[in-house]
């Protein structure tokens, strides 16, 4: 015999069963929801760092991190952009032309080279002032390099050269009247000898 209470439908709704799963159905979703915001605020953390750097690794790890980010073209064109920056500097690096590396800083004003780009340019410059040692060349120095490494020094090595200068001015005009007296002497011992008496 078939037990009545068996075909009796159960009162009281859905099943608890539905409840459970309806509730973890709204926790899953939720939390890829969440997830989402999550990634999508971090990922604008982490772009907003890069507008001030210059360091590639940071757009290969931002690459990496997000490649599916509104701003990968953007990242990559700049990761593109910072390495020939790179491959440019490592070319003009080894060479002593102040003019190329005043080019590079003009066309990368921010530049992670750009203080070792300054420092050559300053000794550079140093070396060319020494290797004239004219007041003059000390002088146009100090204009370029007001802060320069060298400073202290061009002040002293111009005010050395200032008095060379100046002893080598008065040598030369000694030299100029001794010359000048000379040949008036010449010039009236031959009126002696020619003039008949």
């Amino acid at each position: 015999m078939v037990d009545p209470r068996a075909r009796q439908p159960k009162r009281g709704g859905a099943p608890w069963y539905l409840l459970i799963l309806a509730i973890l159905f709204i926790c899953i979703g939720g939390f890829f929801y969440w997830e989402n915001e999550n990634q999508e605020a971090s990922e604008e953390r982490a772009y907003e760092l890069l507008r001030d750097c210059n360091n590639p690794l940071n757009f290969e790890d931002f690459i990496a991190r997000y490649p599916t980010s509104r701003h990968i073209d953007e990242v990559r064109m700049r990761l593109d952009e910072l390495r020939q920056e790179d491959a440019q500097w490592h070319a003009i690096a080894a060479q002593n032309d102040a003019g190329q590396l005043k080019d590079f800083i003009a066309k990368h004003p921010t530049s992670p080279y750009k203080k070792v780009a300054l420092h050559k340019i300053d000794s550079l410059d140093w070396r060319e002032a020494e290797r004239t040692g004219t007041s003059a060349a000390y002088s146009a120095y100090i204009q370029l390099h007001d802060n320069g490494e060298y400073i202290d020094q061009a002040f002293q090595a111009q005010a050395a050269a200032k008095q060379r200068e100046e002893m080598a001015r008065r040598d030369s005009l000694a030299a100029a009247e001794a010359r000048q007296r000379d040949s008036l002497a010449t010039a009236a011992s031959e009126a002696d000898v020619v003039a008949p008496m």
